[in-house]
């Protein structure tokens, strides 16, 4: 009997050494292999040493707001390797004084991150070359650039009624049509504007409120210790990129969609139509709006047709380069949103008498795109002479 007790107790015994053995055995596997590949990263990685601050030193910190989901903060910002320069008042470029000097022409430019202009270096992008423009012709033109990345219309209309006013613009030059494309498909009256863009997660760091971004703010405690490691960095980042999905931080200022099935330029998918005009109808609402306000506030609205890689005859090689993942369209849909929308400011323009510059010269120009609408370096040069001719023709 007592046999019997102890083979049973043996046997339970080893089967508890085989399961912490089974157990130590896995922690020592995986724990090779998370250091292999740790060294590998820190070898191999392009990136090299990456963390949270280190790509925070290398980015936009965005704020929330009320009137417009995120703006720059008044603080001085560099990113891109100090390509990119946000002033004291949280605008692109050069500081500049509220009060407007005598005898000067101020131009303000609204827009989304095309009108930002990030791929520029400081003083390359396409408002500051608009301005050295202008000046070469003898214009005392001040020209803020009023870009920031992820705005639409309702946006810029909500920054414009709320603070730019005070700038006291002579012009303000608007360009807008990717961000608002983001909603062609869903909107209507049950996902109306006001029910479907959100408040952005934020937190409060110094005073500000500052819009959550996984990339370049810590989670936790534990998070941040674990940053230590690069493997668990670019573990970490593509877990934040699947979870967002294919647009990424975009997705947190501008909404995150469904895009199932797009993506490829979508030569194998049917085009379809939005099945309603809500969404166009929204749009020309907006511009008119923006419009109405800058005639308000005693200055002279300048339209533009945004620039855009898109066209009926882009080639595929071409059409890779296009985002359709963040606006949620075929590449059939995106240029016949894209005309919808020129054709709205045509439509504005006529009934009230507002200059709209058309960029279709631009369309489809491989050489002058950096992807769908980020404008390339000989881009932003030829944006900045069109804006520049057609405000000197006046």
């Amino acid at each position: 009997m007592n046999t019997d007790i102890d083979k049973r107790q043996k046997k339970s015994i080893d089967k508890k050494k085989r399961i912490v053995f089974s157990i130590l055995l896995f922690i020592i596997i995986a724990l090779f292999i998370f250091s292999v590949g740790e060294l590998i990263v820190r070898i191999f990685s392009p990136g090299g040493h990456v963390t949270p601050e280190t790509m925070r030193e290398n980015s936009l910190e965005y704020q929330a707001s009320i009137f417009a989901r995120s703006i720059y903060p008044q603080r001085k910002q560099q990113a891109e390797g100090g390509r990119v320069y946000i002033n004291k008042l949280g605008y692109r470029g050069k500081d500049f004084q509220i009060e407007k000097s005598a005898g000067v022409t101020r131009i303000v430019c609204l827009g989304g991150s095309q009108v930002l202009d990030g791929a520029q270096e400081e003083g390359k992008d396409w408002p500051a070359l608009l301005g050295k423009r202008l000046r070469d012709r003898n214009v005392n033109a001040e020209v803020i650039n009023a870009g920031v990345a992820g705005n639409a219309s309702c946006d810029s209309l909500g920054r414009l009624y709320t603070e730019i006013w005070m700038l006291k613009p002579d012009y303000v030059v608007v360009c807008h049509a990717w961000n608002d494309l983001k909603y062609f498909k869903d909107l209507s009256p049950d996902k109306s504007l006001l029910r479907t863009i959100h408040p952005l997660q934020f937190m409060n760091k110094d005073g500000e409120q500052l819009v959550c971004n996984p990339y370049i703010y810590y989670t936790g405690l534990f998070d941040k210790v674990m940053c230590h490691s690069q493997l668990y960095v670019r573990l970490r980042n593509r877990y934040w990129s699947f979870k967002l999905g294919s647009i990424g931080f975009e997705g947190l200022l501008t909404g995150k969609l469904k895009t199932k099935g797009i993506g490829d330029g979508g030569n194998d998918l049917r085009p379809k139509r939005w099945s309603n005009n809500w969404a166009v109808e929204q749009y020309e609402l907006n511009m008119r709006l923006i419009v109405n306000a800058t005639k308000a506030i005693g200055a002279i609205p300048v339209l533009l047709t945004q620039p855009r890689l898109a066209a009926k005859d882009t080639s595929a090689a071409q059409r890779e380069r296009i985002g359709y993942g963040y606006v949620g369209l075929s590449h059939e849909e995106l240029v016949e949103a894209f005309e919808e929308c020129d054709r709205v400011l045509c439509v504005i323009s006529e009934e009230s008498g507002v200059q709209l510059i058309d960029t279709k010269v631009m369309t489809g120009q491989a050489g002058l795109f950096r992807d769908h609408v980020h404008l390339s370096a000989a881009g932003s040069g030829v944006l900045a002479k069109l804006v520049a001719g057609q405000i000197l023709s006046r």
